[in-house]
């Protein structure tokens, strides 16, 4: 299953092999594009094979439009075919998206506007999901404090050691390894984690 894309200069040797690094300008245009994001997306909290027809529906847009971009993106390695079978006398392809996580590379400066993108529109989508899920929450006269558990938020400042930073990384890729299969009572909470040191004047 597909993890939020992260940025990283190099990926730690331990983690390369779960990771998917886009570094080209042609792999780039192909994910960089908001339906083929939203469609991922999809998949990602569906945590199920699906087809085309079944991911059109829930997007409202043509099977046609679907398996386009499903095609685009299976040919960067970010979605894959997990089988087929007949339905109805026809032969569906069922896709999912990889289990690597999606990582760009930031070592490129002419990259930039593809990372400020995924950024913008990434962080957008996640805001406005919160924003959703929130005024939904308000709105049912029913709702108390537990029933807003998927409803987290925080910002501020602490203050690390490079060693720490690394470590809190560490922790955080492997609390989300350990959490990306579904399992019985538990539901898909989509989160957005961003960091930086700041640099003083």
């Amino acid at each position: 299953m597909r993890r939020a894309a992260a940025w990283v200069r190099r990926s730690p040797a331990d983690w390369q092999d779960r990771t998917l690094v886009l570094s080209d300008e042609a792999a780039l245009k192909i994910y960089v594009n908001r339906q083929r994001m939203r469609l991922v997306d999809l998949m990602t909290t569906l945590a199920r094979p699906a087809t085309a027809k079944m991911l059109s529906d829930r997007m409202g847009i043509s099977a046609s439009s679907v398996k386009h971009h499903l095609d685009k993106l299976v040919s960067i390695g970010v979605v894959e075919v997990d089988h087929r079978e007949h339905i109805h006398g026809i032969l569906a392809t069922y896709y999912r998206v990889t289990d690597r996580t999606i990582v760009l590379d930031s070592t490129d400066p002419a990259l930039r506007p593809f990372t400020e993108q995924i950024v913008q529109d990434n962080f957008g989508q996640l805001l406005q999901g919160a924003l959703a899920a929130l005024a939904a929450w308000q709105a049912d006269p029913d709702a108390s404090w537990e029933d807003a558990w998927g409803l987290m938020h925080s910002n501020g400042a602490i203050f690390l050691t490079r060693e720490e930073a690394n470590a809190l990384r560490r922790q955080i890729l492997d609390f989300l390894e350990e959490h990306k299969t579904p399992r019985p009572g538990a539901e898909p909470v989509r989160f957005g984690l961003v960091s930086y040191r700041v640099q003083e004047d």
